[in-house]
């Protein structure tokens, strides 16, 4: 098993989110040391790679690249903007039964502003996984009907989860997962996170929102339709959220994008673009300027 001052996280991303990945791992190593990073992707950029690791250096902490087989993926549904690479995850845990008691899986869009150590220590009930559900009852509602799995359970995003690797293992959740996939593929709208939800309906441990403040959160919100939680608890985890979730088809990269932290995103990108290892790779910030000169004119 792995030391209890460590913590083991892995991202998965296609080979276009290398850069985000990069905003992501800074997020969290501003908030935590001892951690042992793993990023599993079907290619690497060397020179990219090279440039990140000096983002763990004096930090006790580790980064890792695994090349992931595509082919794992074949005859799965694509899911638009998510691609095939979101099904990966449901092949990891397996990889860590045995050798760590707790895995975190992050996905690349979004910025931790909390230790994952805290996130570590919160209790899984005897759970293969921690995730943070749906606020929305209609949401609920009508994800357990699509699923048709045939039970009052609230529907979770899967881009955070605190994992036991050994009971994912045990349970055969991949396996599971696959099997749905196979058999009810017309059910499928959010690649792994619907096979997840299918799989784990009211069988997972509910995490506190802020672990996991999508974007949802922040637009406009009927009371009425809460489920699980309290105004005062949704509005607390929006205003001091732990990990920032910019999910979705549009992200902070994008020039138009509003999200009341689209500030954090942009500054630590400013930050690493200060240092010269990554300079290079971030010219975007040079280009924001006459690119909202054209856009008023075009405008006018």
């Amino acid at each position: 098993m792995s030391p209890p001052n460590r913590l083991s996280v892995f991202f998965i991303l296609s080979p276009d989110y290398w850069s985000h990945t990069a905003v992501a791992v800074a997020s969290v190593l501003e908030q935590a040391d001892h951690l042992d990073l793993h990023i599993f992707s079907e290619g690497i950029n060397d020179r990219w790679f090279g440039k990140v690791q000096r983002l763990v250096e004096n930090r006790d902490s580790t980064i890792t690249y695994h090349p992931f087989d595509k082919a794992l993926t074949e005859g799965l549904k694509e899911c638009g903007h998510l691609g095939l690479s979101a099904y990966y995850r449901l092949f990891i845990p397996d990889l860590f039964a045995g050798k760590v008691d707790r895995l975190i899986y992050l996905d690349s869009d979004m910025v931790i502003c909390s230790s994952l150590h805290e996130l570590a220590a919160l209790p899984l009930d005897d759970c293969v996984i921690g995730a943070v559900p749906s606020f929305s009852a209609q949401q609920n509602q009508k994800k357990a009907i699509s699923l048709g799995h045939g039970k009052q359970a609230s529907y979770f995003n899967s881009g955070v989860m605190l994992i036991d690797p050994q009971k994912w293992k045990q349970q055969g959740v991949r396996d599971q997962c696959l099997a749905f996939a196979d058999a009810h593929p017309e059910c499928i709208q959010y690649a792994d996170q619907d096979l997840l939800n299918y799989v784990l309906a009211g069988h997972y441990k509910p995490l506190p929102l802020g672990w996991n403040a999508t974007v949802e959160m922040y637009g406009q919100i009927d009371p009425a339709d809460l489920e699980g939680c309290s105004l005062e608890e949704l509005e607390r985890a929006r205003a001091q959220p732990k990990i920032v979730h910019f999910n979705g088809c549009f992200k902070p990269w994008h020039l138009n994008y509003r999200h009341p932290f689209k500030t954090r995103y942009t500054n630590l990108r400013r930050r690493l673009q200060k240092t010269p290892y990554l300079a290079d790779d971030f010219p975007w910030p040079y280009l924001a300027k006459p690119l909202r000169v054209l856009q008023r004119q075009v405008s006018q």
